[in-house]
């Protein structure tokens, strides 16, 4: 067969996709992942390779568009799906479970998230992956208001692994804990080890960059927050670069530009209700940071 839905022409489709949600154009890419993912599985089957990479990149595109409400549906289809046509334990089902479990997160949904982990820990095959579960579901126990409990354990799993992922969380835990110096110095290390400019790194700049404003490294601060927003990676109102641009904010506010402070504070918050909503942390920690200017 070839053609239109032949899998070469749908693989060149699905490239595309994901190079105009690389551009930061995400809405333009998700109703053509939509048609790629409905053509993969209306004409190769629910088992077919392209079937099983084309919902998840869909999920991820309206990660990047930040309409997580729509990627969870897609999630749960997908895993429900991969679980009755390869089982729960394959790695296309669990992935999808993680990936859901992050999503989850995002939105506070820490209930939801804590489910999934439990329901997914029992087909964690080796120790790594176990202690990864057991990593994330720490960081919850921190989200949720507990930080300070959840430090010494994920120490212990960043000293069995070393892997950027557990340095990564740990750092999440440390800020939370006030401890912004050790946060950079993990998440600088992290940095060190991946200088490009990937989504994943672009988020742990985002982080850098709070750390360094934290510990009163002004210039650290805006230089990594401006690294992310001239990449372009996401669309202006996701909450990503809305952070960066709040972390910048908060840089004007140290140097005394209290009105530029304000102007920035004020689209961070707008933007961040728009997406997470009122309740969210980070609505709520940066409306305080607002009241403050």
């Amino acid at each position: 067969m070839t053609g239109a839905r032949h899998p070469n022409t749908l693989a060149a489709w699905m490239n595309l996709a994901l190079s105009l949600a690389e551009q930061g154009r995400p809405d333009e890419a998700v109703p053509l992942l939509v048609r790629i993912a409905e053509a993969y599985e209306r004409t190769w089957g629910a088992k077919a390779p392209g079937t099983f990479q084309a919902r998840p990149n869909l999920a991820l595109v309206l990660g990047v568009a930040g309409r997580y409400a729509e990627a969870l549906d897609v999630l749960e289809t997908h895993r429900r799906s991969c679980a009755a046509e390869v089982g729960p334990a394959h790695v296309a089902t669990q992935t999808a479970g993680y990936r859901q479990v992050t999503v989850l997160r995002a939105l506070e949904r820490f209930d939801e998230a804590e489910c999934l982990l439990a329901e997914l820990l029992p087909f964690a095959a080796t120790e790594r992956l176990r202690d990864s579960v057991a990593a994330v579901g720490l960081v919850i126990r921190a989200e949720r208001g507990d930080p300070q409990t959840a430090v010494a354990p994920l120490r212990e799993l960043v000293a069995r692994h070393g892997a950027e992922g557990f340095r990564e969380l740990l750092a999440a835990v440390l800020l939370l804990v006030g401890e912004a110096g050790e946060a950079a110095e993990l998440l600088g290390s992290i940095l060190a080890a991946s200088p490009d400019h990937t989504r994943k790194t672009l988020v742990v700049r985002g982080s850098l960059a709070r750390a360094y404003l934290e510990t009163g490294d002004l210039d650290g601060a805006e230089r990594e927050a401006g690294v992310l927003l001239a990449a372009g990676a996401w669309p202006p109102g996701h909450p990503t670069p809305v952070s960066a641009q709040a972390t910048l904010a908060r840089v004007a506010a140290r140097r005394g530009h209290r009105e530029e402070a304000r102007r920035g504070l004020e689209a961070a918050v707008v933007a961040l209700d728009a997406v997470l909503g009122p309740a969210h942390s980070r609505t709520l920690e940066t409306a305080a940071w607002l009241g403050e200017v």
